[in-house]
């Protein structure tokens, strides 16, 4: 969702701290996991040596035992995993497990061993009703305990939602963009000017009959019309004095011809930006994004107490990745860094700083000094241009600015990253 929350005063509550231990329902279940697994392989692994031998390879269990080469290759990484949690990774479903029990008894397999392997094989079947109810879920939940360095079990899992969220919905997004630029305000002591650049990259339908709310942004003419309140200016070159254009949208950097979308004028100065039916795949991708100078946006205190800043980006699309470029003046912002963590809002309202709602995860951020070549992201050749010319519009200097990026591959549809930064005082 293409939109920004301005700040406010808040006591963050304290995140876990790394390294923690697992909670007890947590190390029961690997415990349990790792108990039963253990016998189960240790018996396959003595019936397969005593009919096949000392080779334990798939290709070796496919011919001796007369095995389908997944089914073989299964019992191979079962038997031979480094440990228990490891190798109920590669359980054979229940008709898999008949057919090797069948294959090892009818090459001559030990009858006692085969019972053991029986009995094993039931309680495998209670443990997975009793920790998770069904073997889709166990399946899951083993997935937390990925060892394997080259995989991240969330990225991998993450990946699966998102490909099922946009096949469901029909639409599907490369990237959400969100760029924050933030110093002191030149006309106002108390305040700061913020830059805000955000929106949806190479949205792509699956379906053409499919709408989608692509953004819930400040209208121009929504905005206060008090002299000292926050006032909100253009950015793209082509339309510095385009009063017509409600939604200050960065034509420089939308898709060319601009999108078609409807707006739906909402209360309080907000409205929601629809992108509308059209063609599907990527021959037809569309990008939307929103940029704003926005002078005297932020105070630097609430209530006589010392603000924050908190950037939240609502994903509301099934996207692929998310960044989220905060750059602070560094003259101004010496000490002060922004943290960021992300919520869910599934089934909730939107997440807000007051709510005192835990978060899923912290996350971490890049630091790192302005300069062009550190600007980029492969991801998106064109983020780093856009960056530097959402600048060059303000008036401001790259130069003075230290960049905070946090990035984030399959973001949670219907979750919340939350980047908050305190802002000093005079």
């Amino acid at each position: 969702m293409i939109g920004y929350a301005l700040s406010m005063q808040v006591r963050t509550p304290p995140f876990p701290k790394a390294g923690e231990s697992s909670s007890e329902p947590e190390r029961r279940f690997a415990s349990d996991v790792e108990a039963v697994v253990d016998g189960l392989r240790d018996v396959l692994g003595d019936l397969a040596e005593q009919v096949v031998g000392q080779s334990l390879r798939s290709s070796e269990l496919s011919r001796s035992l007369g095995l389908d080469k997944s089914l073989a290759w299964k019992l191979s990484r079962l038997i031979r995993a480094s440990d228990g949690l490891a190798a109920a990774r590669h359980l054979p479903g229940g008709a898999g497990l008949a057919k090797i029990l069948d294959a090892l008894d009818n090459a001559g397999g030990d009858h006692e061993r085969l019972a053991q392997a029986r009995d094993y094989i039931q309680e495998i079947d209670a443990l997975v009703v009793r920790h998770a109810g069904r073997k889709s879920t166990f399946r899951a939940m083993l997935r937390a305990f990925e060892t394997d360095s080259r995989v991240d079990p969330k990225e991998t899992v993450r990946g699966d939602a998102f490909r099922g969220a946009a096949a469901a919905w029909g639409v599907q997004a490369l990237a959400h963009v969100a760029v924050h630029a933030i110093k002191p305000s030149k006309t106002d002591s108390e305040t700061f000017d913020l830059i805000a650049a955000n929106g949806l990259v190479s949205i792509r339908r699956l379906r053409a009959d499919v709408p989608w709310t692509v953004g819930r942004p400040t209208l121009r003419d929504g905005q206060s019309r008090k002299q000292d309140g926050p006032q909100h200016l253009p950015l793209a070159s082509d339309s510095s004095s385009d009063e017509d254009d409600p939604l200050l949208l960065y034509k420089d950097y939308c898709s060319q011809p601009p999108p078609a979308m409807r707006v739906h004028r909402l209360a309080n100065g907000f409205a929601e930006l629809e992108l509308a039916e059209g063609p599907v795949g990527q021959t037809a991708e569309e990008t939307v994004i929103i940029a704003k100078k926005i002078l005297r946006a932020l105070p630097r205190q609430i209530g006589g107490e010392p603000n924050i800043f908190h950037h939240v980006s609502h994903i509301a699309t099934p996207v692929e990745w998310h960044i989220s470029d905060m750059l602070v003046h560094e003259s101004s912002f010496s000490g002060f860094e922004p943290t960021a963590a992300s919520y869910a809002e599934l089934g909730m309202w939107p997440w807000s700083p007051e709510d005192g709602r835990q978060p899923l995860e912290r996350l971490r951020m890049h630091r790192t000094k302005v300069e062009p070549s550190l600007l980029r992201w492969e991801v998106l050749p064109r983020h780093q241009s856009m960056i530097l010319d959402a600048m060059r519009h303000a008036g401001w200097a790259p130069d003075e600015f230290v960049l905070y990026r946090l990035i984030q591959r399959y973001p949670l549809l219907g979750s919340a990253t939350a980047v908050s930064l305190p802002l000093p005082q005079l």
